[in-house]
Order: structure tokens, then sequence, then C-alpha cells
């Protein structure tokens, strides 16, 4: 009922709010075959949204969702000054444009843009942003990709480019894995992943979130237990 155009814009707002958290969680879970097949005609579109919007500043604002700072609305009877009905219809409008906005920055984030040369012009080119991209690929990483590649030539640079790039998708895939490892198995599984933190039931989300710190508290602990060891062998064991 809640897909449906007649649906009441502001129970689709409640439903909106509440299962926001919900579907961040589920985002980490897929496949990027899997994001294309839910949302590859939504991404095409804003594609074809961000190659028209150059063109025609009317359509821009009238496709672009106004900032909410800018579009503001009292959620309160008592601070609109009107009728009840123009209230509730204003309120319908408003939460239908916040809908949109909603929806609208749930899907940008797979939409990125950037600027390349072709026949001596500067061009945006879009394209979609895999999820390993968005979630696994490490901050030093990056820069690694930005102190490492050379500045020679433009062919040198776009093939080591490319290069430290397939480098870095390889070790966001290695990433996604470990931190979608969970101990929990079979059908208990969905129910972790809805009802449990991360931290319970997938070791390596804890592990990774601070690798350098949790590497030197592993190493530590191997440490005191190879000493432990030597101490108990050395106390107890008879010639």
């Amino acid at each position: 009922l809640l897909l449906s155009p007649s649906a009441d814009p502001s129970a689709v707002h409640e439903e909106l709010m509440n299962a926001n958290v919900y579907a961040e969680e589920l985002l980490e879970d897929l496949q990027d075959h899997q994001l294309d097949e839910l949302f590859s005609e939504g991404l095409c579109m804003l594609e074809l949204i961000y190659l028209l919007a150059p063109h025609s500043s009317k359509f821009k604002q009238e496709v672009f969702p106004a900032e909410e700072a800018d579009d503001p609305f009292p959620e309160r009877r008592a601070d609109f000054h009107g009728s009840d009905r123009e209230y509730e219809e204003e309120r319908m409008a408003f939460h239908r444009r916040a809908n949109y906005r909603l929806a609208w920055a749930f899907m940008t984030r797979f939409v990125k843009t950037i600027e390349v040369v072709l026949d001596g012009n500067l061009q945006p080119l879009h394209f979609r942003q895999p999820i390993t991209a968005m979630w696994y690929v490490q901050e030093a990483t990056k820069q690694h990709i930005l102190d490492t590649i050379p500045y020679s030539s433009p062919d040198i640079k776009a093939k080591a480019f490319i290069q430290l790039c397939i480098a870095a998708h390889t070790e966001s895939k290695l990433i996604r894995d470990l931190s979608r490892f969970s101990v929990v198995s079979g059908p208990c599984l969905t129910f972790a992943r809805r009802h449990l933190p991360d931290g319970m039931h997938r070791p390596f989300q804890v592990f990774l979130a601070d690798d350098a710190k949790m590497m030197t508290r592993l190493l530590r602990a191997c440490l005191i237990l190879g000493l432990s060891l030597a101490l108990h062998v050395g106390t107890f064991l008879e010639p």
C-alpha cells in the first residue's frame, strides 16, 4: 500500500524514517551486481539527469530537490496560520517533498562525477560507484595512489592509475569479505544481521575498525602467551 501512487505521503515519510537504518544495513550486505539489479533504472535516470542539468536551469530547479534548510514546515498545528484543511494539505505536500529528498540522497551516493579530457575539451563523466569503493577502500590506500602515481606523461599516468586501482579493488574485496564474516551461520544469520550489533557476531568488524591498534594488541597477546608457555615449560619440565 505504501508503494501505490495514492499512498498517504505522511505515512510513507514515517515509514521511511524508521526503515532508514535497516536500509543502510542491507546495503552493506549487497553485492555490486545485486545493486544493479535493484536500482539500475534509478541510477540510469540519475546519470541522465546529471547530463541534462547543465543545459537547462529550469530543468535543474524542477528536478533537483530543495535543501532541507530551505524547505521548512511547522510540525505543530499551532505554528501554522490557516485552516485545518490547509494545514493537512501543506503537511502532505511537505512530506511528499521530504520523501523525494530522502530518495534522492539515497540514490545519488551511488553516482559520482569526474572530469576527463576528450578531444581537447574538459567534460564531466558520470559513473556508478561500486559498493566496495563506498565502504571498503581505506584512506591509506587512496593516499598511496596519490603518492605513488607518476606524472611524467599522460599515458604512463593512466596505466599506473589503472594498475593501482585494480590492486585497491582486490584489497577492498578482501576487506569486504572479512567484514561480512559472521560466527553465526544458517537460518540464524538473518536474525543476527537485523537484531544484533555487528560487533557481537562479526569479529572483523571490530578488528578492522582500527586495524593497526588491533594488530599491535594481537602481537602483544601472542608475546604474552609465548612467554607464559615458556615460563610454564621452564618451571614444570622435568629433565
